[in-house]
């Protein structure tokens, strides 16, 4: 929905082409809106809904204007490429870790151990992401395709 919204407002209006002042603001703007509407979600409210609507016009104004600006540099930096590299295999991997860990833990003594499996995901995500994704989509690895139809 957010992108659709770009789209059509860069189509339309050529927004972006502002002045750097204007997008530096537009930028920070959105990381204010995203924070905001993320700290004032509680697990009661229903998703997706109204209330989703700041954290994803806020994650717009920020792919939209922060390519353009210093502060989104940030966003661009190699540490946050990589985490945008290894995101889908850690999205893929935590919940399986923290679903069994909780199956077989049934008292959590402290964060240490939520906090290391989550480490543990990072870790495992990594090597899924550099063995597994990356022979796939470059077609090194044997029978990449019947890997993919697997995974």
């Amino acid at each position: 929905m957010g992108i659709s919204f770009i789209a059509y407002a860069e189509y339309r209006y050529s927004i972006k082409n502002k002045t750097r002042p204007e997008s530096q603001a537009l930028m920070i703007l959105g990381f204010l809106l995203l924070l905001i509407s993320i700290s004032l979600m509680l697990p009661t409210l229903p998703h997706p809904s109204i209330y989703t609507l700041g954290v994803v016009g806020g994650t717009a104004l920020m792919i939209w204007f922060g390519t353009t600006t210093g502060f989104g540099r940030l966003f661009t930096a190699r540490p946050s490429r990589f985490m945008g590299h290894i995101s889908y295999s850690l999205y893929l991997w935590h919940m399986p870790l923290l679903a069994f860990w909780s199956l077989t833990n049934v008292q959590t003594s402290s964060w240490l151990e939520p906090t290391g499996l989550l480490v543990v995901a990072f870790g495992i995500s990594v090597l899924s992401w550099k063995y597994i994704e990356q022979p796939c989509r470059k077609k090194t690895l044997p029978f990449s395709s019947l890997v993919l139809v697997l995974l």
